[in-house]
């Protein structure tokens, strides 16, 4: 097997929005040493046009092109409800992919993926970038180290709405040119998805699932199950949610084996600038908080701590880290393909995280609609 520092691996993007635009092509490039840019491939033309100009590559209207232009792996950031048909076609053909959260819409689509990724030989990385994160990795060999018992993980974020598109690169294009069969086409698709994983497809039901849970909830979720598994702690049975403000804000709470409560709050604000996301866990021995930038800053330090008290002295240990998540999950992604490497964010760890987001939705949506609450 060759090794990462004399291969690079052939690479196509599969979705041109945001988060390509912003994170995933800029830092390909950066890592030229270990990636060579095939192309990049969305059903817009004048987005894949615009793309594949701004980035000096060849643009597609589709997954499939990318592969039959040579991509041995795929970087997927196209909407949720196209991941499971992108990765089956994907992983059929032995193509390795790195795919944005979450995995899939429907958990059973997920198990799916990662049953074949494994009978495959198939690396399939989630994009749970903060999970590659230096300050978490801090967190977790604390926790993991020690002999001490959770008592509590919380999390809570507040940020502006559309945030994000304020880091957008100038004059990129809005996808106006789909066709009305295109977008029929998705909209049905999605339903279907939708239908399979919480049991709904009225309107105002997928677009808080969409974005609050697969979005906004799914990032903290996986964090609270990365911490779960260092301790060597099983989630338990309870689980519920609420959202308000057509979805714009809510909470998440699940327990452990054990009855531990973890959970997650969200609240989008309209016009806010900021960015405030932390996310503490508690033990019987020290309080340890994490403290995440805005995702699209670069340079901007997550930043960690570790407050421990005996009866004469209080310890404090601060980390800062300064390495580029997105970046880092790349490199690893690439050691994965061709050294083997272990996958941190695996797709088996994805299914269980929707499966967590499905109950979490049922049980919320179920105890609102008797409460005569849902709004």
């Amino acid at each position: 097997m060759r090794t990462a520092s004399n291969r690079r691996l052939r690479v196509g993007m599969v979705g041109c929005g945001s988060i390509a635009q912003i994170a995933h092509l800029p830092n390909l490039v950066r890592l030229s040493h270990l990636f060579e840019l095939v192309g990049v491939a969305d059903p817009s033309p004048s987005v894949s046009g615009w793309t594949a100009e701004r980035f000096r590559t060849r643009g597609f209207g589709d997954h499939s092109e990318l592969i039959e232009a040579g991509a041995e792996a795929l970087v997927v950031a196209s909407p949720h409800a196209a991941h499971a048909q992108v990765l089956d076609d994907a992983i059929t053909q032995r193509i390795h992919v790195l795919v944005e959260k979450p995995l899939c819409v429907a958990s059973q689509d997920a198990r799916t993926v990662a049953a074949r990724a494994e009978q495959q030989a198939t690396v399939v990385q989630v994009g749970y970038m903060k999970r590659h994160d230096d300050a978490f990795a801090a967190l977790s060999e604390d926790l993991a180290s020690a002999d001490v018992t959770l008592l509590s993980i919380r999390a809570a974020t507040v940020e502006g709405a559309d945030l994000h598109r304020s880091f957008q690169p100038a004059g990129m294009p809005t996808a106006t040119d789909a066709t009305q069969a295109q977008r029929a086409q998705w909209r049905e698709s999605e339903r279907e998805q939708m239908r399979a994983a919480v049991g709904t497809d009225e309107e105002d039901d997928i677009a808080v699932y969409r974005g609050l849970f697969l979005a906004d909830f799914v990032h903290d979720l996986n964090l609270a199950h990365g911490v779960l598994a260092a301790m060597d702690v099983r989630p338990g049975s309870e689980h519920t949610a609420r959202w308000w403000n057509q979805g714009r804000a809510g909470f998440l709470r699940f327990s452990t084996s054990s009855h531990v409560a973890c959970s997650i709050d969200y609240v989008q604000i309209p016009g806010r600038t900021e960015y405030d996301e932390e996310f503490i866990v508690v033990t019987d021995r020290a309080v340890h908080r994490l403290r995440f930038p805005a995702p699209y800053l670069e340079r901007a330090p997550t930043l960690y701590e570790r407050r421990s008290q005996t009866d004469t002295a209080v310890t404090v240990r601060a980390f800062r880290s300064l390495r580029e998540p997105f970046a880092t999950e790349l490199e690893r992604f690439h050691a994965s393909v061709f050294d083997g490497a272990p996958c941190l964010t695996p797709a088996g760890d994805a299914v269980a995280d929707l499966v967590s987001l499905e109950r979490c939705f049922q049980a919320g949506r179920r105890e609102m609609l008797e409460l005569g609450e849902r709004r």
